[in-house]
């Protein structure tokens, strides 16, 4: 099905940005087409792309509209289908416009992107204690063999093989073994601007072939080469269940004022040098108050508490996936000293850094 000349080249991947045009010619019958643009200009050949299956998921996600900006859940669903058909991640949003004739026009943007942080494979998991478990990054879970369970306040969850669980940010629950288990599971962050309902664990049927993803993947774990095809497998089979989440926990918040959207990103970018409130107002053309006001009004807490949000998270992230020291952690995550650092982390996160940084065992 695929029509772009030339030679696909694995080397190229870190170059593309995907810009892709899905025609449908009313006067033929042959399936869409789908061209990969690279910087500059090349074609790449894709063997197997379902182009009929990708058409039929945009309308479905779309609604026949026109000019109109997809929401996250449409990104996940056309990132899947590329991805599972062209084994490919798409890592840029997508604007979506379809005209008159039924043409398909996908628009290099900016993707709402996944954060995976962590992917593997356990077996003999036993006794799997861990008490108030509170971490700002989401968790799914498979677990070919019964034996894990999760207690959500009130609510006892046992981890068998016909689900998979998403667990996500910020939700304190606990974990145990009623019986040595093997799971596969993945931590990950959404996009920041997604917009939860009301957190809370959801159970997702398994499909036939999210088995045989999982199978390939554990298979694939003694081949150094294939880490690239592990990541492929992984995120798929992510989106995958995402996709089967209620269509409400899918919604992104909408875009902030640009004033405040420089400020955001200076944050995000310095996060060993926080700017103060001044500095940030400055670069949003704004006096402090003002400015204060206003990312209030638009993010929904301060500018220190956002920025302060994100160093604690970066911090998680670092106690739980590097062996870097605490003393170290703290001054890449912009804190005075360790002591600072933990009297703040302790505040948010409701655990010492030590102890958090155990829960990793």
């Amino acid at each position: 099905m695929m029509v772009a000349a030339g030679t696909f080249d694995p080397a190229g991947i870190p170059e593309i940005r995907p810009c892709l045009q899905l025609r449908r010619d009313g006067r033929r019958a042959d399936p869409p087409r789908l061209l990969l643009r690279t910087r500059p200009p090349r074609k790449f050949r894709i063997p197997n792309v379902d182009a009929e299956r990708i058409d039929q998921s945009l309308r479905t996600q779309t609604g026949h509209m026109k000019n109109t900006h997809i929401d996250s859940s449409c990104c996940f669903s056309i990132r899947y289908l590329i991805f599972a058909d062209l084994e490919w991640i798409l890592r840029e949003d997508l604007y979506l416009f379809i005209a008159e004739g039924g043409i398909f026009l996908l628009m290099d943007m900016t993707f709402p992107q996944l954060k995976i942080h962590l992917v593997h494979y356990l077996e003999n998991i036993f006794p799997w204690v861990q008490p108030n478990l509170y971490t700002p990054f989401w968790r799914y879970y498979w677990n070919p063999v019964p034996g894990g369970v999760l207690d959500c306040g009130a609510e006892r969850i046992e981890l068998t093989p016909e689900a998979v669980t998403v667990i996500p940010g910020y939700l304190v629950f606990s974990t145990r073994a009623a019986a040595p288990f093997s799971q596969y599971y993945i931590h990950f962050n959404p996009p920041d601007r997604l917009s939860m309902p009301e957190p809370r664990i959801h159970r997702i049927p398994l499909c036939g072939e999210w088995r045989e993803g999982w199978e390939e993947f554990r298979a694939l774990l003694p081949e150094p080469g294939a880490a690239f095809r592990r990541a492929f497998i992984a995120e798929s089979l992510l989106l995958a269940a995402l996709l089967r989440l209620p269509p409400g926990a899918l919604r992104l918040a909408p875009e902030s004022d640009p004033r405040i959207a420089r400020a955001r990103k200076i944050i995000e970018e310095r996060p060993a040098d926080p700017p103060d409130n001044a500095e940030l107002a400055r670069i949003a053309g704004l006096n402090r108050e003002s400015f204060v006001r206003l990312f209030r009004h638009e993010c929904g807490e301060s500018p220190q508490q956002f920025s302060r949000r994100l160093r604690i998270e970066r911090a998680c992230r670092l106690l739980h996936y590097s062996n870097r020291s605490i003393e170290e952690i703290a001054e890449l995550c912009g804190f005075a000293d360790r002591y600072h650092f933990s009297r703040v982390f302790s505040r948010l996160m409701h655990s010492a850094p030590a102890v958090f940084r155990r829960l990793r065992h």
